[in-house]
């Protein structure tokens, strides 16, 4: 069994002649969840109720039906003195008196139709509006005819549209100062008038909204006709509704991922079942990694026809081949993460904890329907990284300079206890420039085979004094063999600010050096940093932390069938 949306209008009434009543809206069944099964539905869709002349009620238009939803036509509009008829929506009373509009006889949980409006006896003879899928009819009311209600509004075509609006009241066109009432929205003609626009015959409802028709203004003249009804059926284009796109019958267009046939004659609806197959499901890069966790990311491309009730990640600290239609239990892979729901297409994330630092990972995406598992064709690879540790040795290096820091171990650590430079009340000897303050030995176990994608320095710096001026004058990187790199990254146009880490270099940028896991991994490996005390008294360069963050992407990325692009880098 599946499920359909389903529309169905019926036709709309005709006006009423001699300060005619405009003509109800078609009745309307609409359901979100038709339930059909595979086979041939007929289709009936009503004619509005024909246009008449003469002292004569309109015609009530005809019924629509699909999968044994029958709507009701829209009842005509009520001639001179007479009451509107009945009908799915009601039409409106006939003019030169206060005669009624017929009542709605859609009714139910799935329908909608309301009531016409009532007519007037003065000196322009308003008829009422007749009745909306969507709002009552409106009364006729000084010089003016009733408007038609409103329509039912849907997008059941992707599009929000009105169906079924009443048709207006007609009043007597022969005198200047008549307004014949405005059809609804959804196709609802206006009554006769000598409005703008208007003449003595009542305007047609629209075809295939299932509008009334507009009243008439006197019996030589002609009421507006009552628009077509139309049936419209729509279900997911990826059959996770159980029905599939190869259903035929109607005019059949898509929109928003959905298949729509839309009926504007008698036809035949033949529903095709959709064939389960297990879901479509692709891995991509993880984001958020960490020594010890990560966010593992995949996405349901295709739901197979049937949404998933299970999806998620396996894991491993191998390689593992396609597991193919098994549980994760059973698969080689020897950790899952996952969820249960009810699940269409779309991306998913799940987070992997409990992760071993210094370890490379491999995640298949996975998901699961009644017609069993499916796995993404490659496999994901992370490394997770050895968290960076404070410096292990810091120094202060004569290479550079003329005045020593003084505290250096201080900057291991960010707890307010500080390197600065030793020269610092009152010196006479202004600007002048620091040693280096360097730090080595991170600690760093970056895996062998590791890419080094960028270097990130953050220095928890500033300026101790009241009036003072602390500029960068250097801050380079440490090699593996102890010497120091040739790129400077100091800013050395802005005075240092209270206290912050200030960061240099970033996840992309490499220094100006080519880098391996063991360059990274030497104890010789890290930062120096020289100061500019430009000016002023009673003033330090202070340094409270200098700590280190290396990005990197693990190696091997991506094993399996399918080739996987835009791979992001990962980061610790």
């Amino acid at each position: 069994m599946a499920n359909v949306e389903v529309l169905v209008v019926a036709g709309g009434g005709s006006g009423g002649i001699e300060f005619g009543g405009g003509g109800g809206g078609g009745g309307i069944i609409y359901k979100s969840g038709e339930v059909v099964a595979a086979g041939d539905y007929p289709i009936v869709v009503g004619a509005g109720g024909a246009s008449v002349s003469s002292r004569i009620q309109g015609n009530s238009g005809n019924n629509s039906t699909a999968f044994g939803n029958t709507a009701f036509g829209g009842g005509g509009g009520g001639m001179f003195q007479s009451v509107g008829s009945d009908g799915g929506s009601g039409g409106g009373g006939g003019g030169r008196s206060t005669s009624v509009g017929g009542s709605a006889t859609q009714t139910g949980t799935d329908g909608y139709g309301y009531g016409g409006g009532t007519a007037i006896s003065n000196g322009n003879d308003g008829g009422g509006g007749g009745g909306g899928a969507g709002l009552v009819g409106g009364d006729a009311s000084g010089v003016y005819g009733g408007d038609g209600g409103n329509g039912f509004q849907s997008s059941i075509t992707g599009t929000s549209t009105y169906y079924a609006g009443g048709g207006g009241g007609g009043t007597d066109a022969r005198k200047a100062n008549s307004i014949g009432g405005a059809g609804g929205l959804g196709g609802g003609g206006d009554g006769a008038g000598n409005g703008t626009g208007q003449n003595a015959d009542g305007q047609a409802g629209t075809a295939n909204t299932g509008g009334g028709g507009g009243g008439g203004s006197i019996s030589n003249d002609f009421s507006g006709a009552g628009g077509s009804g139309i049936v419209i059926i729509s279900y997911a284009t990826d059959g996770s509704d159980g029905i599939d796109p190869s259903s035929t019958g109607g005019t059949k267009t898509t929109s928003g991922g959905q298949t729509i046939h839309t009926f504007t004659a008698d036809g035949t609806f033949t529903a095709v079942e959709a064939v389960v197959v297990a879901p479509t499901v692709t891995a991509s890069a993880a984001t958020s990694i960490t020594s010890t966790t990560a966010d593992a990311n995949g996405e349901i491309t295709a739901t197979g026809g049937e949404d998933a009730t299970e999806r998620g990640f396996v894991y491993d600290t191998t390689s593992q081949t396609q597991p193919g239609d098994v549980s994760p239990a059973t698969s080689s892979y020897g950790s899952v993460e996952n969820e249960t729901g009810t699940f269409g297409t779309g991306t998913y994330s799940l987070g992997l904890t409990g992760l071993t630092k210094g370890t490379t990972y491999y995640v298949r995406a996975y998901a699961k329907n009644t017609e069993g598992y499916a796995y993404s064709a490659g496999e994901v690879s992370f490394a997770t990284p050895t968290p960076a540790t404070s410096p292990g040795t810091m120094a202060n290096d004569t290479a550079v300079g003329t005045e020593a820091w003084s505290g250096v171990d201080n900057a291991k650590a960010s707890d307010d206890n500080r390197a600065s430079n030793t020269s610092s009340f009152n010196d006479p000897v202004l600007p002048f420039i620091t040693n280096y303050l360097k730090a080595t030995n991170f600690g760093f176990e970056i895996p062998t085979g590791a890419t080094i994608n960028g270097i990130l320095v953050e220095i928890e710096r500033s300026e101790r004094s009241g009036d003072g001026s602390v500029y960068d004058s250097e801050v380079k990187i440490v090699k593996a063999d102890g010497s120091i790199g040739t790129t400077n990254k100091a800013d050395t146009a802005t005075d240092w600010p209270a206290e912050a880490y200030y960061p240099y270099g970033g996840a992309t940028d490499l220094w100006g050096e080519t880098w391996t896991a063991s360059d990274i991994n030497d104890a010789d490996f890290g930062t120096v940093l020289a100061a500019n005390v430009f000016s002023g008294t009673f003033v330090n360069a202070a340094v409270d932390h200098i700590r280190i963050t290396v990005y990197y992407t693990g190696a091997p990325t991506i094993t399996g069938a399918s080739t996987i692009t835009g791979i992001s880098t990962i980061t610790f």
